[in-house]
């Protein structure tokens, strides 16, 4: 019973062809000769025309893309049959097709009425009810289309697609779920397969993701989607080669998306022979942002790696202190003072003496606990401490260090022992 309902339609369609089969139906002839534009021109010059004539037009119409004229025979064939099932449902489509998701969702829910296990019919109404923003109606509706036909790919698409809008998150589960009951019967559909895809890697489940991934590219998807995604999975996993030219590839089909520029320049600068690249990525990435301190505090943090890939310490250290202007991350305060000591040996200039300064000043009394932070804490203020000794017994009442943006600062012997109580 389930089964002749599904397929109400095409049984009935195909009743109306037999019907029309005469050797003299001349608008039959030119229907499946697909002489569409002549099939709509011989209706409208007959004053004899039938049902099937005017369902034939319709069909005409619709395959020419004019929903607006489909509609209008379709509409015809239903004055002159109300029982005639086919007509109804080709009208709902063109209905649809202009927008008038009330008037379709009426015939719909009217043919469910008497065909309740009809996965198209489900489909249809879902879609109306999802145009009209209407998701728990449209979730329902393809929640049914799914169970009465799981191989159908279009509704499940759409269905999982509903559902990520209805629940936002935590909905990753119940969308596996329906993907992979649908691939079972369509293992290598792309679009299901990415949507799948798409689901494991907005829920951050790179490792899951990078193999459906996988699947696609070596199906030769070259899509933009599929492009980043899988260079971003790459990329989280220090795969740094596979991610830069995956996300090259991605970067030359969409220019502007900063996902990918930022993944792009994140893996370009683990690789030093590529420091020129790097910069020109990042340049792009600022010239394409609205002003948003937490990107320009991420490039500042890139150029940082990409510096001391080229082993340019002071350079690597300055973009630590943008960074930090930028968003006061104290994992980055640390980072900084730890380059410094690095260069201790080396430093003729000011630069290592202004970052424990600077770290000093910054850092904030809920971090005592930290054991990293005490022990950075404790070694500035060492340094600062033989810094101040040097001061005392050359006699300097004041000193003036350069910081990074250029200026130079000035602090008496009373500021810096007063940092150091």
């Amino acid at each position: 019973m389930k089964i002749k309902q599904i397929f109400l339609f095409p049984l009935v369609f195909f009743c109306v062809v037999i019907q029309a089969q005469t050797p003299d139906n001349k608008i039959f002839n030119l229907f499946f000769e697909k002489q569409y534009n002549k099939v709509i021109e011989t209706v409208e010059n007959t004053k004899t025309a039938n049902i099937n004539d005017f369902y034939y037009a319709g069909l005409s119409a619709e395959t020419l893309e004019d929903a607006i004229l489909s509609a209008f025979y379709f509409k015809k064939c239903i004055v002159i049959d109300t029982t005639f099932v086919p007509a109804k449902i080709s009208l709902a489509k063109a209905l649809f097709q202009n927008e008038e998701y009330v008037s379709a969702i009426e015939i719909y829910a009217n043919l469910l009425e008497t065909d309740t296990l009809n996965a198209f019919l489900w489909g249809g109404l879902g879609d109306c009810y999802a145009k009209m923003m209407l998701l728990p109606q449209a979730y329902s509706c393809y929640e049914n289309a799914f169970y009465l036909n799981p191989r159908n790919s279009s509704n499940t698409l759409k269905f999982v697609s509903v559902l990520g809008a209805l629940r936002n998150k935590d909905y990753m589960e119940e969308a596996l779920f329906y993907c992979d009951s649908t691939l079972f019967y369509n293992e290598n559909n792309k679009p299901l397969l990415r949507k799948k895809a798409s689901v494991l890697f907005a829920h951050k489940e790179f490792l899951q993701a990078a193999p459906v991934l996988e699947l696609l590219m070596s199906q030769r998807d070259s899509s933009f989607q599929v492009l980043k995604q899988a260079g971003i999975c790459k990329a989280l996993v220090n795969k740094y080669d596979a991610a830069i030219f995956l996300l090259r590839k991605a970067h030359q089909q969409s220019k502007k998306d900063m996902e990918v520029m930022l993944h792009l320049a994140s893996s370009l600068s683990h690789k030093p022979e590529l420091f020129d690249e790097t910069l020109e990525v990042i340049s792009e990435i600022r010239k394409n942002i609205e002003p948003d301190s937490a990107i320009i505090y991420q490039t500042n943090t890139l150029l940082a790696q990409s510096y001391l890939g080229i082993k340019d310490t002071v350079n690597a250290i300055l973009q630590y202190y943008y960074s930090i202007n930028q968003e006061n991350r104290d994992d980055r305060l640390l980072r900084m003072a730890s380059l410094a000591n690095q260069i201790a040996l080396e430093s003729s200039n000011s630069l290592l003496w202004y970052v424990h300064y600077y770290f000093l000043q910054n850092f904030e009394p809920e971090y005592e606990r930290n054991w990293n932070f005490q022990r950075q804490k404790s070694f500035s203020q060492f340094l600062l401490g033989e810094y101040f000794k040097y001061m005392h017994m050359s006699g300097k009442k004041k000193v003036s260090w350069q910081t990074f943006d250029g200026k130079w600062k000035t602090i008496t012997m009373n500021d810096l022992q007063e940092l150091l109580k």
